[in-house]
Formats: C-alpha cells, structure tokens, sequence
C-alpha cells in the first residue's frame, strides 16, 4: 500500500477521489526503492479520504500537527478535533480527563488501555482465513460446515467468502453491497475489479437475508458499480473495467 497525506483539499465530499498527477507522483517517489518497477497497469485499487486538521499559524497541511485537539464550550460540549483512529484510546482517555478536570464526571482511572475489542480473544489466534474474526470465527466456520456453499469465494481474486457476506449482514449491520465489499471486507480497497465482479453475488446473498426483490439487487449492483469505477480504478481505465463489470454482471 502507497500513499500520501500531504495534499490540499479544497473542498469537503464523501468520495474525494484522485487525480492522475497523484498517481505518477505515488509511482515516481517508490519506483526508485523496488526491485521491479511499478506501473498504472499494477495497480489494484485507489482510494482516497479527508483527514481532519485543525488549523493554526501554518498555512501547509504537512505543517499542521496530526495531534487531537479537545474544547469545552460554555454549554457544556465537548469537542474533540483532528487525530486519527490509531490513537482512538488515547483520544477517549484525554476526552474522559477533560470532562473530569470541569466537573463533569465523578474522578476515577480510565480503563480503555484494557478493554478488549469485541471478539477479541484470550490469545492471538492461529493465522488463519478468518483470524481476524476472533472468537466470532467459530460462526462464520459453523456455515461452512452446514452450507459448503457458503464457504465458497466471492471472487477468485479476493479471501473472502459468502459466509462473510451473511455474517456482516447478521451481526455487522451491513445493508448494502458497499458496506460488505468496502466497509466490511474492505476487497474495494484490495482489488477493484474483483470486488465489481464479486457485486451481484454479493446483492443476492443481501437480498436472500432481507427480503430484497430482483430491483433491489439490480439498483444495488449497479450503483456499486458506478461507484468503483468512479473513484477506485485508475484514471483512463473506467470503460475498460465497465465492459468486463457490465459481462460479469450479466451473467451473474
């Protein structure tokens, strides 16, 4: 994975997207560190997101601290700006301090450097398909066992299987096929191409849990379509992968 966070926005939307001058200066910077070279043809997937600064005295975004920052208004609301998910812990933490130093909670140690994620087990699991599952793994393992079907793979391309898409949608809350194959499994982010293939199956399987009809499946499928092909393939290869999205999903 190569990236960059030293870019301006100038503006504020869901799905930033890249441009192509991004790319050669992603491939240009870490070609020179490879054994063999890298080009727009190797590239899997592009994604993009806004990360939250909170401006000061310095005008370049490199320049601003990646620090959080916490303020207290007259009304008693508590702001906290900027950071990033992996200081999460420590954010919580300075959050539950500044509450406690305005008399807003009774005084006592924080505990979040001790709790365990959900599923989280005792010990690290054995590296498996599923370890990142944790002690959720033995459900998604029960489906296989019951259904082979659901062992199956969404995509050739991609590590994960039908069960998954079951398990996000029973337990992970997920409701559409971009919230399994991109916020769920995240194979958006892992291979583009092979999570558009993978987006009718996925919609049937959505569809078969909730109750969704042939409609929902099609608008699902091929606003996930539009989606990848928007702003996670390569600029200049959209119409290569929208016949080969359109084929699959055909026969799908």
């Amino acid at each position: 994975m190569i990236g960059t966070t030293d870019l301006p926005a100038s503006s504020v939307a869901v799905e930033p997207g890249h441009e192509t001058s991004e790319i050669e200066f992603l491939l240009e910077t870490i070609n020179p560190y490879l054994t063999r070279r890298l080009d727009k043809n190797d590239i899997l997937s592009v994604f993009s997101g806004l990360r939250p600064l909170v401006t000061g005295a310095k005008a370049k975004t490199s320049n601003l601290s990646r620090e959080h920052t916490i303020e207290i208004s007259a009304s008693g609301l508590i702001t906290v700006a900027g950071g990033k998910w992996t200081t999460y812990r420590r954010m919580a933490e300075d959050t539950l301090s500044a509450a406690i130093r305005h008399g807003m909670l009774p005084e006592r140690p924080c505990v979040t450097r001790t709790v365990r994620l959900h599923g989280a087990p005792e010990q690290p699991p054995a590296p498996s398909p599923l370890s990142r599952y944790g002690t959720e793994a033995t459900e998604i393992s029960a489906m296989w066992a019951s259904e082979p079907q659901m062992a199956l793979l969404l995509d050739p391309a991609l590590p994960f299987t039908r069960a998954e898409v079951i398990f996000a949608v029973r337990h992970e809350m997920a409701r559409t096929v971009e919230d399994v194959l991109s916020r769920r499994t995240r194979a958006l982010l892992l291979d583009a191409r092979a999570a558009q293939r993978a987006a009718a199956l996925v919609a049937e399987l959505i569809a078969a849990e909730l109750g969704h009809g042939p409609e929902w499946i099609e608008s699902e499928t091929n606003r996930f379509i539009e989606l990848a092909q928007q702003f996670y393939f390569v600029s200049g290869t959209v119409t290569e992968a929208h016949s080969a999205a359109s084929a699959n999903t055909t026969a799908a």
